[in-house]
């Protein structure tokens, strides 16, 4: 007031240029409220050229610098504003949040606190900011604020900025001690306050913990469509690609990485991992190709070693799963379902692990186990999965299987023995449990005699018949074979009654 302002030109010149930067100043502000900030930007930098020394002009700049994520240029300009109005209160505001989404939480701690501890002496009181359509959003204020309220709304900011800080130096010491679940919680509530890169890739590197890698994927991509720069969310996405079983993507990944911060000593063990997990996992595919499946069971154990991946990983899914199916062909029956167990917890839907697991337990007699199991699988993820459904009935064909009585025991004639051992064998058996033999039995010893004749009937009727004989062998019960049989029947009438072999066409 009463001289002109500071960088303005003397006399009309200087009148003009105000009137010429209030005006570029209003439309910027329009421009503002209606979120086209690149635009508003250009047309605060206009007016701030035309009246450098007009403080609010830089400040309105510097809201515009924050909307667009350009936090340096927003630091510049509010403290150019500061140098010129000291008692602006919404610079020191917008230092603190450009600060807070930086990830520089320190930074905004220590510049609140050195102003509220020295207050800004002349003049007298702070001034906040205003436009014409609302000073909340941005802009110079026309209401001054006493000094002591001012600091009262500093504080707030300050505790603000203090708890951001804390949350994450917490989540920081529980990620270094290896507690990814205690570190996540304090991530996401920096997240929630604010949209900073460094909160977002301490929650990835928390997620990556617990193998939450298409979480992780979601992030980095945004991270990295945001700032193509931005050599930690490379090599964080490359952390996820390789959990995610995807070694080609984790190696293009971290290429870059590497590219954009060669002195990136993370990036560099992180590639000289991934290059030793292929190379256990190559070997142990080709040893599996070449039925060496002792070979491949130990680079599977390698291959989990090398990798380090956290237990809900897809990649700890995968390798548990590809030595399961090693251990099964080596019949280590039991590691084989350890490792089915720890795939299977990785990744529910793990289908390999699954299909492993039914094959061991099939082998260690437990079918009715791997029919539940099965069930649960086609019931909860895999209901059109033909290798599933196969493996269900399977299951159910074993269960039968096994309470089938021994016809071959029961007439005590080997599984080659021809037809006519059969009959001859079955003469002498029913002479045994004939019922005018047991009649004078116990009631009980005479109910089991009865139920050895009834099955002996059964076996000569299915042994001496080669269709029944042979769908016995391969493990069909009696109800089956009978089911198959008319079956066949059905077919043969039907193929009779479209006239083909009545016609004389099949000869």
């Amino acid at each position: 007031a009463g001289g002109e302002a500071e960088g303005m030109p003397a006399g009309g010149g200087a009148a003009a240029a105000v009137q010429q930067a209030e005006a570029l100043k209003n439309a910027g502000n329009s421009k503002f409220e209606q979120r086209i900030f690149g635009e508003a930007l250009t047309l605060y930098s206009k007016a701030v050229t035309l009246a450098p020394g007009v403080a609010t002009y830089r400040l309105n700049r510097a809201a515009a610098h924050l909307m667009l994520g350009q936090m340096k240029q927003c630091i510049d300009d509010c403290k150019e504003a500061l140098r010129i109005d000291p008692g602006l209160l919404k610079a020191h505001k917008r230092i603190a949040k450009a600060y807070i989404e930086m990830g520089e939480y320190d930074a905004a701690v220590q510049h609140l606190t050195s102003v509220i501890a020295a207050p800004a002496a002349n003049p007298s009181t702070y001034t906040a900011a205003s436009t014409p359509a609302a000073a909340a959003v941005h802009g110079e204020g026309a209401a001054a604020v006493p000094n002591q309220d001012a600091v009262a709304v500093l504080k707030e900011d300050l505790d603000f900025a203090t708890r951001l800080r804390d949350w994450q130096a917490e989540g920081a010491a529980a990620l270094e001690s290896g507690n990814p679940a205690m570190a996540r919680p304090f991530f996401a509530s920096l997240c929630q306050h604010t949209s900073a890169p460094g909160a977002k890739l301490w929650m990835t590197r928390a997620e990556l913990g617990l193998g939450l890698c298409d979480r992780a994927l979601r992030t980095t991509r945004e991270l990295i469509i945001a700032d193509p720069n931005l050599a930690a969310a490379y090599r964080l996405r490359a952390e996820a690609l390789l959990f995610s079983a995807d070694l080609d993507q984790a190696q293009k990944h971290l290429k870059q990485a590497l590219r954009l911060d060669p002195d990136d000593a993370g990036a560099g063990r992180a590639m000289k991992k991934v290059r030793k997990l292929e190379g256990h996992m190559a070997t142990a595919k080709q040893a599996v190709f070449t039925r060496d499946f002792a070979t491949a069971a130990a680079e599977f154990s390698h291959a989990i070693a090398a990798a380090a991946a956290p237990i809900h990983a897809p990649l700890s899914a995968t390798l548990h799963a590809e030595r399961a199916a090693a251990r099964l062909r080596l019949k280590e029956y039991d590691e084989a379902l350890k490792d089915c167990a720890v795939a299977i917890y990785a990744q529910d839907d793990c289908k390999p692990a699954w299909l492993t697991k039914a094959e061991a337990l099939h082998c260690l007699g437990r079918h009715e186990e791997a029919a539940r199991d099965l069930q649960a699988v086609k019931d909860g993820f895999a209901g059109n999965d033909t290798q599933i459904n196969h493996a269900l009935q399977r299951a159910q064909f074993e269960i039968r299987k096994k309470k089938r009585p021994d016809y071959y025991a029961l007439l005590r004639v080997p599984s080659v023995a021809s037809a006519l051992e059969i009959k001859a064998a079955y003469k002498a058996r029913a002479l045994e449990f004939h019922p005018d033999k047991t009649a004078t039995l116990e009631p009980k010893d005479k109910a089991e005699a009865e139920e050895k004749f009834k099955l002996i009937g059964e076996a000569l009727e299915i042994l001496t018949d080669d269709l029944k004989r042979k769908l016995w062998n391969e493990g069909y019960d009696k109800e089956a074979i009978f089911e198959r049989v008319r079956a066949a029947e059905r077919a043969a009438a039907q193929h009779n009654k479209d006239g083909c072999c009545g016609g004389g066409g099949c000869g």
